[in-house]
Formats: C-alpha cells, sequence, structure tokens
C-alpha cells in the first residue's frame, strides 16, 4: 500500500477554524434571566462590561472575574475550533485530491485511445 502525503491549505483550514470560532460565540448556550432565555458569550461579555460601573472593589472583582471567565472559554473555544477545523480540513483536501486524480486519469485514459 502506497503512502500518500496531503499538502496543508492554510487558507481552507484558517476559514473553516475562524467560522467555528465565530459559531461557539454566537450561538445561544446558556439560560439569562428568570426566564431562561438563551444568551451567546460575545452579548453576555458586551454586557457585563458595559453595565458595570466601576465605583467599588467589588465590582471590579465581579468584571475581573467575568474577565477571566471568557477568557478561558474563548482559549476553550479556539483551541477545539481549530482542531475540529484541522479535521475537517484533511477531509477537504483529501476529497480535493481524490477529484484531480480521477479528472488526471480520465485525461490520460482519453487520450491514450
Amino acid at each position: 500500500m502506497k503512502l500518500t502525503r496531503f499538502e496543508t491549505d492554510w487558507r481552507v483550514w484558517l476559514r473553516i477554524g475562524v467560522i467555528l470560532f465565530l459559531v461557539s460565540w454566537f450561538l445561544p448556550i446558556i439560560g439569562v434571566g428568570k426566564s431562561g432565555d438563551p444568551g451567546c458569550p460575545a452579548i453576555l461579555l458586551l454586557f457585563t462590561f458595559f453595565s458595570a460601573r466601576f465605583e467599588s472593589d467589588a465590582t471590579m472583582e465581579v468584571v475581573t472575574f467575568f474577565g477571566m471567565a471568557f477568557a478561558l472559554f474563548g482559549i476553550l473555544s479556539a483551541i477545539i475550533s481549530f482542531t475540529i477545523a484541522w479535521f475537517l480540513h484533511c477531509a477537504v483536501v483529501i476529497v480535493r485530491n481524490r477529484r484531480e486524480r480521477k479528472r488526471h486519469d480520465a485525461g490520460l485514459t482519453a487520450e491514450g485511445m
């Protein structure tokens, strides 16, 4: 069995990763308020930082806590998004390579007749 090496297409990997990262930030994932309406991390982050009044140390601690929580969520989201994007990228590159090989083989057979 012949080992096939596929070339990395960085543009495809980056595009898929960015799309997955943005989707993870804008999909509603947690309930907000009494009604339990879903909220997305990006809106919650903006709401936390713009609604806080920086009058006391307690408020600053809450804002710092939420900032650290969102930073952790962002890092984990980026790692997971780009890992999944790598696997999807591999599938895209493999399918693209097979299509090109089939076209090449078909072109050679048609010319050889």
